[in-house]
């Protein structure tokens, strides 16, 4: 992977996540500006997925800086300098810690944002489908 690939494959996860997580910012500051707020179903379907938005943007948006940096113990017997290593160029300011804790909050934000995706699949057919009103839909 050539050096262009290597910064493009860094910055453009660094633009894109921090575009999702202001977008996500504004649909919930959005939904508490609106008059019905969370009592409706479906300002807490996206209210959530929001929320689950900004922690797997978040992570996303970090790429690499969560990673080991160069010196920690981690990478001991590693070849840093193969070519073949995408990341090997890239800035590294983490430790274990922080890059599992970033793999956390993503999977985490994922496995959350689709789980919300199918109850709002659910709400809009129950919704559009069955023609339920928004009280009969709480009660099931």
């Amino acid at each position: 992977m050539s050096k262009n690939h290597e910064s493009f494959a860094a910055i453009v996860p660094r633009i894109t996540g921090s575009i999702s997580v202001v977008s996500s910012s504004l649909l919930i500051y959005l939904i508490y500006r609106s008059k019905p707020k969370l009592s409706t179903i479906y300002n807490r379907i996206m209210f959530c997925m929001s929320v689950a938005d900004i922690l797997a943007s978040t992570a996303i948006a970090l790429t690499t800086l969560p990673m080991p940096r160069d010196d920690d113990p981690y990478w001991e017997g590693v070849d840093l300098s193969i070519e073949d290593n995408s990341w090997s160029g890239q800035t590294k300011l983490g430790t274990r810690q922080t890059c599992a804790a970033q793999g956390f909050f993503y999977s985490s934000g994922i496995v959350i944002m689709f789980c919300y995706n199918g109850n709002l699949c659910i709400y809009y057919a129950c919704a559009i489908a069955f023609r339920m009103k928004e009280a009969r839909i709480r009660k099931k």
